[in-house]
């Protein structure tokens, strides 16, 4: 199975939300001039032969975003917050009910934190790894557990968007260190 949008919009006054040099409040506002959101969405899976009777289930998503302003103080610059790669992608080995396998979520370039595009302020590009075990009993119960960042990368998950750089920027939020989770799923 296979999707791909490509996909682009001009936009005069967007609704833009940034915080003040503190980080503390949220100011949001209609830029005075035009923007471009332009980009591609890609998507593919599938099954293929495996060892031991089993299958590969393979997922991959892909992402390329162009956020600008094409007008006023900002023209040209790459609207904050918006990662130009993102990628994620899954591979499970499959027999019987059980499936596991590694997965990944890559942030594969570095993404502005304040609109001015200020180097030395952008979120750092990482990539994490994580592992999934799941068991289909039968169609209505199913069972996984998961582990995320399992190589405990330390790496910013979020920021505070900001118009321009400050002494106070940039402000990080964390991503969650290594992690385990699981469930138990009923369809009815």
């Amino acid at each position: 199975d296979w999707s791909l949008a490509v996909y682009r919009s001009n936009v005069k006054d967007e609704l833009m939300a940034v915080s003040d040099a503190t980080g503390a409040s949220s100011v949001t506002f209609n830029y005075a001039d035009r923007t471009r959101h332009q980009g591609v969405e890609a998507g593919l899976s599938g099954s293929l032969p495996a060892p031991a009777a089993g299958r590969w289930d393979y997922r991959l998503s892909y992402t390329y975003s162009d956020f600008r302003f094409r007008g006023g103080e900002y023209e040209g610059n790459r609207i904050a917050g918006v990662p130009k790669h993102l990628l994620g992608a899954e591979l499970m080995y499959r027999r019987g009910g059980w499936r596991f396998g590694p997965n990944v979520r890559w942030l594969a370039s570095d993404t502005p934190t304040n609109h001015q595009n200020v180097e030395g302020t952008h979120q750092n590009a990482y990539a994490i790894w994580g592992f999934k075990v799941a068991y289909q009993h039968d169609k209505h119960w199913s069972a996984y557990l998961m582990a995320d960042n399992i190589f405990d990368k330390t790496y910013a998950s979020s920021y505070v968007i900001r118009r321009s750089a400050s002494e106070a920027m940039p402000t990080y939020l964390a991503g969650n260190g290594r992690s385990f989770f699981g469930g138990v799923k009923y369809n009815f």
